[in-house]
């Protein structure tokens, strides 16, 4: 970093520090960087991207939404929704407001909101699961953004607050079958920010994605509000499959991650089927991770610096606003939970319990003063968590009340036993816990078949006391988890208790997965619907399958007719699929289109004449965007590309698998010439296979990231070249690119160039050519794929 920057970055910090309301540190947050990007919302194909000042007004006019519904100083608002900018609006619109807001895990029971909303009596409840609770208006996240565009920014101050007053009340999740609200403060939530400032000095122009919910106190300070307040990008993601959490972080060039122990796991396990190093599959830029909510174990530590990606672990709770303790970039123990935050004091009691107080402690529980007096002993908040403190740093052995105590009074902790069950071959997960007074390993296996010599290899590892008298193998995929990854033992015990029905067991490792999804004994020739496969129950097989198997299917590839030996099949051949290439983006390429296009265009000019009408149609059009054309020649694009104006240079063109790239291969390899073909057409018109034979999900995916890089796409719905001159019927596929990408489809026609050069002749004619440009289309209500797909063939038809 230049000394320019360092400066320029101390002055930065100096003027966010020591704010009295996280709304005023909000306020010079949103302004200090106006076109500097702030948010990133990852969909399903893209990133759409927010600047500092695009989030600020985007808050400001959710202020004037507030003050219309009469929503004012300390009134309540109920907020749950996946992951999104629009839930941050909502968010920092409140807290500029001085309004307290109630976050929402996204799995609340309704009859859970309800309860929550008997107690702190919210005036208005956004969330995006169309959910109504009696005493506040709803409003839809999912379409606040389009509703907000009739408001004008308030230009009003932030609502003065003291570091006192209540900000959010957040229900804890927690080990406990009742939540209580816990009731944090601006002083609670600065303490946090401006400890975090001063510790970890991250580099400019840092990107970071982070996988955990809004509603939980991890992301909103250290995924979100922390970042914000350097001054970086934060990329929200709601999925934690691997492969697409990977290629995410390589394309997009993600440089930090924030997540649970499980997600780094997880990643771990899908790097190391790829056969490839970390910097292969997430890209060299990436080096950082935050992780809490659990203890990471240490082997998982060692792993990732073996990658040469540093892991970064804290400590504490939602009752700390959250944190307690964190490794630094500068002071790190591995196995550690790191050095308490300053001004933060940390003391063992009782059974060396670790008891907190600072600034970040919370004020107490909401309306529950009995919870909040047994929370606290001398001014210090009991965390129920057992440590110990080494040369400052800070290590976690487990929780007090899941503690067992033997016969004899022995101590024994379940995270030890965990520990030793964890690293045995075919174990999964483990969890420990006290059944009839005695330790009793509840175990999530590969094979159930090994659960007693598993049992047996983890006693010959244990000290008397430890060793494990009873077990039970976990009949469901995984184990019942908090958001941030830690496993709900209550849950765990009662089930326990009551005895639940034997597993399904196959045999067959796909079947089993199946199986436990739809919950129904299956056999071959069984179809998945008629045994409960619906829409949501697709999606969680072709998670579980990549989860469990490494085996990333395409949902549409489970059709109606789809029986559970297709399914099988699918995942045999998963191994088969096509990569997209990337090749194309290099700047050999760029440099390659740069001197070979004005050659190509001057060589098509000395045939075909063209001329272009209607540019002005797409005047306040900016790129990217997407172009839809009939196809009549091999000069098609080319004559395109020389009639758009310069803003949309930058040109990529889906082509047919089949036909171009010869995908699948015929006669099982792809000859010479076809090669050659797939090749040119990539570097040369920065071609890329889009359909069913490399996967429409790793298409659209692609398709997704070259827009997102600002390049605009051009595509032949027809898909095969004219034979007769005619507009042949456009396919699906552009009927789901309109849907999902959110860009303006600008329909084009070609007239005279079939003249010039048909369908299959090589010697071209002279002649005139005529490229018209159409009305631009953005808005698809309630329309299907196929109907839009129908209503831009037409578009074309008539120009």
């Amino acid at each position: 970093m230049r000394a320019g920057n360092i400066y320029n970055t101390l002055i930065y910090l100096s003027n966010m520090l020591k704010e009295v309301s996280v709304g005023a540190l909000l306020e010079k947050v949103l302004r200090a960087r106006p076109d500097a990007l702030a948010i990133g919302d990852a969909a399903r194909y893209r990133v759409y991207s927010k600047t500092y000042s695009q989030l600020h007004d985007l808050v400001q006019k959710c202020r004037s939404l507030l003050e219309v519904h009469n929503v004012k100083e300390n009134d309540r608002v109920l907020l749950l929704g996946a992951n999104s900018s629009s839930w941050l609006a909502v968010f920092f619109a409140c807290i500029k407001e001085g309004i307290v807001i109630v976050p929402l895990d996204y799995n609340s029971s309704p009859a859970l909101i309800q309860k929550i909303q008997k107690e702190v009596k919210a005036k208005m409840f956004f969330n995006d699961r169309n959910l109504h609770v009696s005493g506040a208006q709803t409003h839809d996240l999912a379409v606040l953004e389009q509703r907000l565009l009739k408001f004008t920014a308030t230009t009003k101050d932030v609502l003065k607050r003291v570091p006192g007053d209540l900000l959010e009340i957040v229900y804890t999740s927690g080990t406990t079958g009742v939540p209580k609200g816990v009731m944090l403060t601006h002083k609670n939530i600065l303490a946090n920010i401006e400890a975090l400032m001063e510790l970890v000095k991250l580099p400019s122009g840092l990107r970071m994605v982070s996988v955990l919910p809004l509603s939980h106190m991890f992301q909103q300070i250290i995924g979100v509000m922390y970042p914000l307040a350097m001054g970086e990008q934060v990329i929200l993601t709601q999925t934690v499959l691997p492969s697409r959490l990977a290629e995410l972080i390589k394309t997009r060039r993600i440089h930090a991650l924030i997540a649970v122990p499980g997600v780094l796991e997880s990643m771990k396990k899908h790097i190391e089927r790829t056969g490839k190093r970390a910097h292969r599959v997430l890209g060299f830029q990436f080096r950082l991770i935050g992780v809490g909510g659990v203890a990471t174990p240490v082997e998982l530590h060692k792993w990732w610096k073996k990658q040469g990606v540093k892991v970064l672990e804290g400590y504490g709770l939602t009752e700390t606003g959250p944190i307690v303790s964190l490794n630094t970039l500068k002071y790190h123990a591995l196995g550690s939970a790191g050095k308490p935050l300053p001004d933060v004091t940390v003391q063992l009691g009782k059974d060396n319990e670790i008891q907190v107080r600072g600034d970040n402690v919370m004020k107490g529980y909401y309306k529950n003063d009995k919870a909040t007096q047994a929370a606290f002993t001398n001014g210090f908040l009991k965390t129920g968590d057992q440590g110990e403190i080494k040369d400052g740093f800070l290590y976690i052995k487990g929780r007090i009340k899941d503690m067992i105590v033997t016969p004899s009074g022995v101590n024994v902790y379940p995270e030890d036993v965990e520990h030793v069950l964890n690293k045995i071959p075919g174990v999964i997960e483990s969890c420990v816990i006290e059944h009839n007074k005695k330790v009793h390993a509840v175990l999530l296996l590969k094979n159930p078949k090994k659960e007693k010599s598993i049992i047996a290899e983890a006693n010959k590892q244990l000290e008397s006391a430890q060793k494990i008298f009873g077990s039970s193998i976990w009949k469901e995929a995984e184990f019942p988890k908090t958001p941030t990854g830690k496993i709900r033992k209550f849950q765990v015990k009662e089930k326990i208790k009551s005895k639940a029905k034997p597993a399904l067991r196959h045999g067959d490792p796909v079947v089993d997965i199946a199986q436990k999804v739809l919950k129904h004994p299956l056999k071959p020739k069984d179809k998945l619907v008629d045994k409960g496969m619906d829409s949501l129950a697709r999606v969680e097989l072709v998670a579980q399958i990549e989860q469990e198997l490494g085996a990333e299917l395409e949902e549409t590839a489970l059709s109606e007719s789809a029986t559970v030996s297709d399914l099988k099949k699918l995942v045999s051949e998963q191994s088969k699929g096509y990569e997209i290439p990337r090749f194309q983006l290099s700047w050999i390429a760029r440099f390659h289109r740069a001197w070979t296009q004005p050659i190509i265009h001057w060589f098509i000019g000395r045939f075909a004449k063209t001329s272009c009408d209607l540019q002005e149609r797409i005047s306040n059009v900016q790129a990217p965007a997407i172009f839809v054309c009939n196809h009549t020649s091999a000069w098609d694009t080319a004559v395109v590309i020389s009639c758009l104006p310069k803003r949309f240079k930058k040109i990529a063109i889906p082509a047919a698998p089949d036909f171009v790239f010869n995908i699948p291969p015929k006669g099982g390899y792809i000859g010479l010439w076809r090669k050659f073909v797939g090749f040119y057409t990539a570097l040369h018109f920065n071609a890329y296979p889009f359909g069913k034979e490399v996967g429409v999900e790793r298409s659209m995916r692609f398709t997704g990231e070259l827009l997102d890089k600002g390049y605009s796409i051009l595509i032949f719905p027809e898909a095969r070249r004219t034979r007769d001159g005619k507009v042949q019927p456009f396919h699906e596929g552009i009927g789901l690119i309109a849907k999902e990408m959110r860009l303006p489809i600008i329909p084009i026609k070609i007239k005279g160039l079939f003249a010039i050069l048909p369908y299959p002749n090589k010697i071209p004619k002279m002649g005139k050519v005529n490229v018209t440009f159409g009305m631009p289309k953005t808005h698809w209500p309630r329309m299907s794929t196929i109907e839009i797909a129908e209503q831009l063939e037409e578009s074309v038809r008539k120009l």
